[in-house]
């Protein structure tokens, strides 16, 4: 279970970079930003993320900074999976209802 792994690492542990890599509580940061976007769909609100904000998370500087982001993403992750038992598997066949659309029919052209 990936809690139990997060939980015991030290913020240092977490915001320690390793060569150019993310760090653990960025990738964290990333995760819980998509599954934020989800829960606020499931909710009935429009989609609204991007990619380009999905790593712009606060500072983490102490143990404290870090145990909120963890409480957060646990608090979310359970309110998400409580409430998408309560949504008909229909539901789950809809498009999502987006803000905007791009179009991106010529992307993998050669």
């Amino acid at each position: 279970m990936p809690e139990r792994h997060l939980t015991n690492l030290s913020w240092q542990q977490a915001t320690t970079p390793v060569l150019t890599l993310n760090t653990i509580a960025a990738l964290t940061y990333h995760i819980h930003y998509y599954i934020a976007a989800q829960l606020r769909v499931l909710q009935g609100q429009p989609l609204q993320a991007s990619d380009r904000y999905s790593f712009d998370h606060p500072p983490i500087q102490s143990q404290e900074d870090w145990e909120h982001l963890l409480a957060k993403v646990w608090s979310d992750v359970e309110t998400m999976a409580q409430g998408s038992n309560h949504h008909p598997t229909r539901c789950w066949r809809k498009p999502l209802p987006m803000r905007h659309t791009a179009d991106i029919t010529g992307i993998f052209r050669a």
